[in-house]
């Protein structure tokens, strides 16, 4: 497991709870974050459910974000917490985006499609052939060596 790794164990904590609790999101202490990153279930049978409840979990999110904006306003803290999530479906990028109400913004959010990327890659592929097997074997020597070598 990753979190037992030494060189993890300083600085990363598990925290189990629910993204949709207002409660957990302040024991998590969201809005010190950088970051939040909300991954999708890829093997879902149903992916417009699972990219449903991830755009769910990042409207409470933001929602919950922006409450304590307001509430730190008269100190003048803000908070940049921006927003990563990774969506089954292209369309479910724009129900996200017309989600949103219009004082919210999008503009540290970051969306990574899985479908959108595969298809990407392969007309990108058309136009330079062998640069699947280059970026598959980019990614698989940047990996971690096996137990074994160390």
């Amino acid at each position: 497991m990753v979190l037992m790794k030494p060189k993890y164990v300083s600085t990363l904590q598990y925290i189990e709870g629910s993204s949709l609790d207002p409660n957990d999101l302040k024991r998590c202490l969201v809005q010190k974050a950088k970051a939040v990153i909300i991954l999708s279930d890829k093997f879902s049978f149903d992916a417009e459910h699972e990219d449903t409840h991830t755009i769910l979990e990042a409207m409470v999110i933001k929602n919950y974000l922006n409450q304590i904006n307001q509430q730190n306003k008269k100190s003048g803290e803000q908070t940049m917490t921006s927003v990563c999530m990774q969506l089954l479906r292209p369309e479910s990028i724009t129900h996200y985006e017309l989600s949103l109400s219009k004082d919210e913004s999008t503009k540290y959010d970051q969306i990574v499609c899985i479908e959108s990327m595969k298809l990407s890659l392969l007309a990108k592929s058309c136009l330079c052939p062998g640069l699947i097997v280059l970026i598959t074997n980019l990614i698989k020597s940047s990996m971690d060596p096996d137990e074994d070598l160390e």
